[in-house]
């Protein structure tokens, strides 16, 4: 039995400590973080994932418009990693994006859109720099 003990114990460390994420792990999750908090309209987690550089015009003010005016779902179709090191993340992301609730004027259509992010090590923490859309689609 002691035999057993000692094999197990082994095994087990080794699979606790090689549980690290890598870069690419941490983008994805990055992006759903973002996402989830985007939908849930919680402004200060989104303010805090953009990195201090970020190329977004007036993210509080833009976010708060948004979450005024619309309740949204989104939803992750497809991520894949474009480059990576271990400062910086290029992904894309394929999205839907559907509307919920409108309280105000109507600008946004449910649509589906590939959105090209760079995250950068910012604290230890993949931060949002800037963010492309493409290949924007009207859904019916």
């Amino acid at each position: 039995m002691k035999k057993l003990v000692l094999p197990a114990i082994i095994t087990g460390l080794f699979l606790v400590s090689g549980c690290g994420q890598t870069i690419e792990e941490e983008a994805k999750d990055t992006v759903e973080t973002y996402m989830e908090a985007v939908e849930k309209e919680e402004l200060e987690t989104v303010i805090e994932m953009l990195a201090k550089d970020h190329q977004y015009e007036m993210p509080d003010l833009a976010f708060e418009m948004l979450f005024d005016s619309y309740d949204l779902d989104y939803e992750i179709e497809k991520m894949t990693v474009v480059s990576a090191d271990e400062n910086k993340v290029v992904i894309e992301v394929i999205q839907t994006n559907k509307i919920i609730n409108v309280t105000g004027q109507e600008f946004l259509k449910d649509s589906r859109v590939t959105a090209t992010h760079t995250l950068v090590k910012e604290d230890g923490d993949l931060k949002f720099l800037s963010t492309e859309y493409s290949n924007a689609e009207e859904l019916k």
